[in-house]
């Protein structure tokens, strides 16, 4: 921000609403970058505080850390109070705000940017006695070797979470919950209860959310399998106390706090005007969802009538086999890779032939629209390893890799921007009106579920009873891929 002052002259902002011009707008934007930036490296700083007391370091290396990271969220809060400045600036100068008037907020800046300074000399006398505690990494025979280490390290991060991350969590609005591996197919990643006791403790403490009037709480899943309706019937399943859903006005309230990769995939198709998508599934959920839409006129691998995919295309691959198939389908205006558990090459050659075939002289290129970009997802769990499944990501970069550069595509869950887009809407526009700065999202994925509420500038609890491990949040350079805050489960907040 300081940088770019000279450059600018004076703002003509008679309010925030009617500027004349984009350098308030851009001076904004840098500040809400840097206080990005900032609570980016104090969440850095809180796991660096768990690691050093996973090493059991010395009481004053800790001390250091703490006092480190204890600088940084001050300079947080030092970027939140010029954010504040500006905004009074604009409001309050009805006439063209010269840079002489912004001396106060160019001190503010100042004294932020020492404090990031002193900060970091801090962080960077923490960090080299750390790196030699830890000496060599050390080879894990996979998960089962993984949670034979965890029992001080989990105990740990409840101890961070009564301390540092309770009370903001209870501060929160709107509790946006994953599905799969937080409510449900969770593994204990301490393997002390069995999964059945550890989902009846995390629904318990759901329904302590739906109890509470003042909270709001959404459930939001790239699973595109099942309906909206369908899921809220599966989540009373597991004893979440929805109230009588045999009342159709309940069960169409909570409907609404459902929003299924299924749905915002047909919400998308609809918007782009698609009337004829060829679809790859498995399952009805996003073909119901699509004709809730009004699209209709689609062609599919799976036979609702039947419950199983339609025979032609579990054919040999052939020549002959896809040029029939293509002859079928050439009429489609997009294709849509749901979750096909029954994906073979015959399926991947005739979408991407058909994407092909739209790039043709004369014609316009398809949109590949894929409901969720997940690269795998966690079947269950057997002799303490974790059984992976193939993502719909996966799915879907098995036809856009037909291409060189691969095809682009639309995802629709998250992280992606529509899905971002769709929460952030009001209301009346079709969208659930979610102010991210009092919302927080809850998942067991850093790529969907953790991108997904950094993206939205959201808080995050990351859970370690589905898919990702804290060990693969550490390795990953994405500081969109770290959270908020970490817990064992959901039971333990």
């Amino acid at each position: 921000l300081k940088s770019g002052m000279p450059s600018l002259r004076f703002w003509r902002v008679p309010s925030p609403q009617q500027m004349e011009g984009a350098a308030l707008d851009e001076a904004m934007q840098e500040v809400s970058a840097l206080r990005r930036e900032k609570e980016a490296r104090a969440r850095e700083m809180w796991m660096l505080r768990s690691q050093l007391r996973q090493r059991s370091l010395a009481g004053g290396l800790v001390g250091a850390g703490v006092a480190a990271e204890s600088s940084i969220q001050k300079t947080v809060q030092s970027f939140a109070v010029i954010c504040g400045k500006l905004q009074a600036m604009t409001e309050e100068h009805s006439q063209p705000l010269r840079l002489e008037d912004l001396g106060e907020v160019v001190a503010g800046v100042d004294a932020a940017m020492r404090e990031v300074g002193a900060s970091w000399e801090k962080v960077a006398d923490v960090c080299t006695p750390l790196r030699e505690a830890r000496g060599p990494p050390q080879e894990r025979n996979g998960d089962a070797q993984q949670a034979v280490s965890r029992p001080g390290r989990m105990e740990g991060l409840r101890e961070d979470w009564k301390r540092l991350g309770r009370r903001e969590f209870r501060s929160m609005n709107t509790f946006i919950f994953d599905c799969d591996g937080v409510l449900w197919n969770v593994a204990d990643p301490e393997e002390k209860v069995s999964p059945t006791e550890l989902q009846s403790n995390i629904i318990g403490r759901v329904n302590e959310l739906l109890r509470d009037e003042n909270k709001r709480v959404l459930f939001l899943t790239n699973n595109s399998h099942a309906t909206r309706e369908e899921f809220i019937n599966k989540l009373a399943g597991y004893k979440i106390d929805f109230g009588d859903l045999s009342d159709a006005n309940i069960l169409a309230r909570f409907t609404e706090n459902m929003v299924t990769a299924g749905f915002t995939t047909a919400k998308l198709l609809k918007q782009m005007g698609v009337k004829r998508p060829f679809v790859l599934t498995s399952t009805a959920g996003i073909l119901s969802e699509m004709e809730d839409m009004g699209i209709t006129d689609y062609t599919t691998t799976y036979d609702k009538r039947t419950g199983e995919q339609r025979p032609e295309f579990m054919q040999q691959f052939s020549k002959q086999t896809l040029e029939a198939l293509l002859d079928r389908h050439k009429d489609a205006d997009a294709v849509v890779m749901a979750w096909d558990f029954n994906l073979t090459t015959l399926k991947i050659g005739l979408a991407a032939n058909i994407l092909r075939l739209s790039m043709e002289p004369g014609g316009a290129p398809l949109p590949l629209v894929t409901c969720s970009s997940d690269s795998s997802g966690v079947l269950g769990s057997a002799g303490g390893r974790k059984i992976r499944a193939v993502g719909n990501g996966a799915m879907g970069h098995a036809v856009a890799s037909c291409f060189d550069p691969p095809y682009p595509q639309s995802f629709c869950g998250k992280p992606s921007d529509s899905l971002l887009k769709l929460m952030r809407d009001a209301e009346d526009e079709g969208g659930y009106s979610v102010e991210p700065s009092t919302a927080v999202m809850i998942g067991d994925t850093i790529e969907t579920d953790i991108e997904f509420a950094n993206n939205g500038a959201m808080k995050s609890l990351f859970v370690l009873t589905g898919v990702n491990t804290v060990e693969d949040m550490e390795a990953s350079r994405d500081p969109r891929r770290h959270a908020t805050w970490i817990l064992p489960s959901f039971a333990d907040v």
